[in-house]
């Protein structure tokens, strides 16, 4: 069972001391010492007690919280290839155990996805992707069922005041430019994911394709009732080596090489090598993370040109292997 409560704690006892003048609770990094926290207590939580919490309807330990992820997670290393989760599910299964439920929703955004319709407690978003969405600002929000005479939310708030994790206003202008044209980037996302993803299987250099929209996708039938469409990221596994695939992403015309994602400008990252590179080779593996794993983030350019620029990619790709076997055979 996990232990909530032992996770949180050091975090709690942190924000607690902000402003006692104690020297744990002085000095400029106060703040990233409690996001820091956070986020582990995120990470654990995010792939280990929605496990906990499906395994048994009613869990004896004194859940205080529960963390769970939607389709296509930002911070997941789970496959790709999972089965989602299914919000309304885990909310039924949190009333029981008397927990509560926050939802990442950053990459379906509340135009795709409303975990709080569906039941959460808590939603967050990093305002720097698709809600921003112009690769110009950093910065997140947490949305809350309750108001803020909530326990959960005044802890929310107590670290947001104490430790001064709140936006510049340049940023928050920014933040609500970018959510003048939501709808209409979504909509290009999506058809320009769509696009790509239904190019990619047919190609013969690639292995899997991951994207919910496909029928074959385990995710697609909870996407289907949560969602109102399947989003703009598609990732796909390269039949070939991790050399090709650096290849690969470091020479694409329209797709810049970056670990963000949801901007108008078409990104594509190596997780092996970039946002996933500190986890060890065996751990990824066994979590289904391939070394030949391509994430692509389609921006808002036109379908056609990013298409034909992963397709052109890829060609090459087996062109090079061609000549390279030929002459192989000629030696």
């Amino acid at each position: 069972m996990i232990d909530v409560d032992a996770l949180a704690r050091p975090i709690i006892d942190l924000v607690d001391t902000v402003g006692t003048g104690a020297p744990s609770a002085s000095g400029p990094d106060v703040g990233i010492r409690i996001a820091t926290d956070a986020l582990e207590i995120a990470y654990q939580l995010g792939s280990a007690a929605l496990s906990e919490l499906a395994s048994s309807q009613s869990s004896s330990t004194a859940l205080t919280a529960a963390v769970t992820k939607t389709e296509q997670t930002q911070t997941s290393t789970r496959n790709l290839a999972d089965r989602g989760t299914d919000i309304a599910g885990v909310v039924r299964l949190a009333r029981g155990s008397g927990a509560r439920v926050a939802c990442d929703n950053t990459w379906a955004t509340p135009l795709l996805q409303r975990p709080l319709t569906l039941g959460a407690d808590l939603v967050m978003h990093s305002t720097t992707k698709y809600l921003g969405g112009h690769g110009d600002l950093t910065g997140g929000a947490i949305v809350a069922r309750a108001g803020d005479d909530d326990p959960v939310f005044e802890r929310v708030r107590l670290a947001q005041t104490s430790g001064g994790a709140v936006p510049s206003p340049f940023d928050c202008w920014l933040t609500l430019r970018g959510l003048k044209t939501l709808e209409l980037r979504m909509e290009r996302h999506a058809l320009n994911a769509t696009a790509i993803a239904d190019a990619l299987v047919r190609h013969p250099l690639v292995r899997a394709v991951y994207f919910p929209g496909h029928a074959d996708h385990p995710g697609h039938q909870i996407a289907q009732r949560q969602m109102t469409g399947f989003g703009g990221m598609v990732s796909f596994e390269l039949d070939g080596t991790v050399d090709e695939v650096v290849a690969f992403v470091s020479s694409r015309r329209f797709f810049a090489l970056g670990e963000s994602l949801g901007g108008v400008k078409s990104l594509l990252s190596h997780p092996a090598r970039m946002t996933h590179a500190s986890i060890p080779a065996e751990t990824r593996h066994a979590l289904g993370l391939s070394d030949t794993l391509i994430r692509l983030s389609p921006g808002c350019e036109h379908p056609n040109d990013l298409v034909a620029d992963l397709i052109d990619g890829l060609d090459a790709l087996a062109a090079g292997t061609h000549r390279a076997s030929a002459v192989a055979h000629e030696v």
